[in-house]
């Protein structure tokens, strides 16, 4: 397992042993392939009919959007480190959210998730790992169908084995705060 910088100091994304790609990247890729996308909402149709499904003209509508809001958070976290250099908000701190659930008492490495932007409702989340104020590691994402994570195809089997897995690495690695990071 390995941490890449993607916006050193600030944001990191977790690259997991065997995997050709890093999750922020990994996530960018899946997110924009706007076939993949549709393939994924179709494969998922009830889910996708039982809520989300008011929202959109058609499934290829939400598949555009998904890939659309996924460039749009690209380009957003940019914006996020450069606010965060200068001491400015909105930066990552408001970006990102506590992750609830299971991680709700957790005062180190505290488990985050992140939602699109300029979209109502967001179907992609960002899952990442609070090392400090401002410092986060992307650990997961993807798109969000159920309420829950534990309800979402395609990433209940993977968001809380893989926060739990970087969250041991960190501990195991003595890694506390940026600094620890370069």
């Amino acid at each position: 397992m390995n941490i890449i910088s993607i916006h050193k100091p600030y944001l990191y994304s977790i690259k997991f042993e065997g995997e050709e790609s890093d999750e922020f990247n990994r996530i960018l890729d899946e997110l924009t392939d706007v076939s993949a996308v549709y393939e994924f909402l179709e494969n998922n149709k009830e889910m996708f009919n039982g809520y989300f499904s008011k929202f959109f003209a058609n499934m290829m509508e939400a598949a555009e959007q998904i890939a659309d809001e996924t460039v749009e958070v690209e380009e957003y976290l940019e914006v996020l480190k450069q606010n965060t250099e200068i001491g400015k908000e909105p930066d990552y701190d408001n970006f990102f959210q506590f992750l609830d659930g299971v991680y709700k008492c957790d005062v180190k490495y505290i488990p985050m998730k992140a939602y699109g932007v300029n979209y109502k409702p967001s179907l992609i989340r960002l899952y990442a790992i609070k090392v400090q104020s401002n410092t986060y590691i992307i650990v997961d994402g993807g798109i969000k169908l159920g309420r829950k994570i534990q309800d979402s195809p395609g990433l209940k089997d993977t968001v809380l084995r893989k926060i739990n897995k970087v969250k041991d690495f960190l501990r195991k690695n003595g890694i506390i705060d940026a600094e620890d990071l370069e």
